[in-house]
């Protein structure tokens, strides 16, 4: 069977599992990703927008962004990215990755809010801004048809023992999503 090539384009969550998605997804997927971390949906989509004769060549594109997009700095009283732009955001990035083959969208992770809070300085974050962005996010997927994967979900159900720092997760959790991830990605093919 000839390997599907996959792209990830993502945040610091999928860069920590993404060695472990990339081991497990070995004998189905050719791997590849964003260089370093994709961060909020205004980078995304630029990042889409300046790479598009490279994404098409691949037949899979899994993606994520948020976290970079819930916050908020010190000071100000807006999101990093507002949620009506993240969602038009999200939109455009749609209108060029739906060109390529199957398109699979990452929830949002969840985020400890006093953990997160208490260790980060500069700006906050809030998990009630996840479930904000996650359910505009759960919109425009199901309005573009795209299949999603709900590590928000998997993640908050795997317990309370999941950070190693501020917002992300142990590798033993990492592992675990990847795995979960694997296995959504085996059965969308």
């Amino acid at each position: 069977m000839k390997k599907k090539p996959l792209f990830v384009i993502g945040d610091s969550i999928s860069m920590h599992y993404g060695p472990y998605l990339k081991e497990m997804l070995k004998d189905k997927c050719g791997y590849s990703r964003i260089k370093g971390n994709g961060e909020d949906s205004i980078n995304v989509l630029k990042f889409v927008q300046n790479n598009k004769n490279k994404l098409l060549r691949h037949d899979i594109i899994l993606f994520n962004c948020g976290l970079h997009d819930i916050k908020l700095n010190k000071g100000k009283t807006e999101k990093q990215v507002p949620i009506k732009q993240y969602e038009k955001n999200l939109k455009e990035i749609l209108s060029e990755l739906k060109k390529a083959g199957i398109v699979i969208w990452v929830r949002i992770t969840p985020v400890d809010d006093k953990r997160h809070n208490r260790i980060v300085k500069d700006f906050s974050r809030f998990n009630k801004d996840v479930l904000t962005y996650n359910r505009v996010a759960d919109k425009v997927m199901a309005e573009n048809k795209i299949q999603t994967i709900d590590l928000y979900k998997f993640t908050k159900n795997l317990g309370n023992n999941l950070f190693c720092d501020h917002v992300h997760f142990k590798s033993e959790i990492r592992k675990l999503q990847a795995a979960y991830i694997a296995g959504r990605i085996g059965k969308i093919l």
